[in-house]
């Protein structure tokens, strides 16, 4: 397959280490943060769903697609992230683009987005009828001078990520709810890559910021930290019943599993009382991060487990991770559309689930495939 590295097929469950091509490969890209995929509760809880409720609901949520369970899911949604309601999805991209095209549904809205927001965040302000404005990544001056610009426009939804997935830098919420507040505007966050571990209360970057009562709606996904799929809009409860009747990706699409509904219930609870995970999730991404440094690599100001090394040319990242593979270390390669042309990097995802000695290889088999590339001294 030459240079093709993407669809690497695995064997086993993507803990620290998984099986791929009959041999262990250290796992540096999965979004099972908190090392919840493998929890026997979770997978008790899933197994008991399937024998009341089958396989799945044949059906979207507006008719026969609404179990218990899908109910108690949007009430632990809104109770974690303090809202009135929550609109549960089939997935984590759905919930973006369902939130952003019912929000911005009219020619007269505004949306102000990153220039660096999520693909999904993206795909939803092209199928929404507002009209754009973006803003240099994380740039508050650029933002101020949009919002300043269009004071007159009634309907203004200014959206962001709460952690970037590839750099893994986190928005300046507070700056961002201030100048919302300032100029009449609302704010949407996508706390993906942050629900779980960010935050005094591990609610993302809106904890972190302390300004969960000034951010209007909070998307998340499941297929994360929660290590299920899917993925909520939590809001106002008027908000929400917008969103329940007018998102097409709500009205017309199959509904979440019960069993997936099931597991992810189980990993709210897990995720309060295993604090544990948490520490260590945070332990192992301040060793990964500190070795990438002292051998020289640049990590672009990641502040989260999401770890991007800067290569630049696409071939270069590409051979790196081929050669990474073949040392058993899996590691994501980041190119065009997904990153800036010509600003390829590996991204690596930490998780709970690596061990000290786990990184510690990863991090000798980097620096030697770095060395070989040149991209480290």
């Amino acid at each position: 397959m030459g240079l093709y590295v993407f669809e690497p097929v695995f064997e086993s469950v993507q803990d620290g280490t998984s099986r791929h091509d009959n041999k262990d490969v250290i796992m540096l890209t999965s979004n099972n943060y908190l090392g919840l995929a493998s929890h026997d509760a979770i997978k008790e809880a899933m197994k008991a769903a399937i024998d009341v409720y089958g396989s799945g609901t044949c059906g979207a949520r507006l008719h026969n697609g609404t179990t218990l369970l899908h109910k108690q899911l949007e009430q632990k949604c809104a109770a974690f992230f303090g809202t009135e309601d929550a609109v549960v999805v089939s997935a984590g991209y759905l919930a973006n683009v369902a939130g952003i095209t019912a929000l911005a549904d009219t020619e007269d809205s505004l949306i102000i987005t990153d220039q660096l927001n999520h693909m999904s965040i993206v795909d939803g302000i092209e199928l929404a009828k507002g009209k754009v404005r973006i803003f240099d990544h994380n740039n508050m001056e650029k933002l101020e001078y949009i919002l300043k610009k269009n004071a007159d426009v009634a309907k203004k939804l200014i959206v962001v990520d709460g952690v970037y997935s590839m750099d893994g830098d986190i928005a300046p919420l507070d700056v961002i709810t201030e100048l919302a507040e300032k100029y009449n505007a609302s704010v949407f966050v996508d706390e993906a890559h942050s629900l779980g571990f960010v935050g005094d209360h591990g609610r993302g970057a809106c904890d972190l910021f302390g300004v969960e009562d000034k951010v209007h709606v909070k998307m998340a996904t499941f297929s994360k930290s929660l290590a299920g799929c899917g993925g909520c809009l939590a809001a106002d409860r008027d908000t929400c019943t917008y969103i329940r009747h007018n998102a097409h990706q709500y009205i017309f699409n199959a509904s979440l599993p019960p069993a997936t509904a099931a597991g992810v219930l189980k990993a709210f609870d897990l995720m309060e009382t295993e604090k544990w995970r948490v520490e260590k999730l945070w332990r192992n991404t301040i060793r990964f991060r500190k070795g990438l440094k002292a051998a020289g690599f640049d990590t672009m100001g990641s502040m989260s487990p999401i770890v991007p090394i800067y290569i630049g040319d696409d071939m270069v990242n590409m051979k790196m991770t081929k050669r990474l593979m073949e040392l058993g270390v899996y590691i994501a390669t980041a190119l065009f559309p997904a990153v800036p042309q010509n600003k390829s990097r590996l991204r690596a995802t930490i998780t709970a689930s690596l061990s000290n000695e786990e990184i510690d290889t990863a991090l000798e088999k980097l620096i030697q495939v770095g060395r070989e590339f040149g991209i480290i001294g």
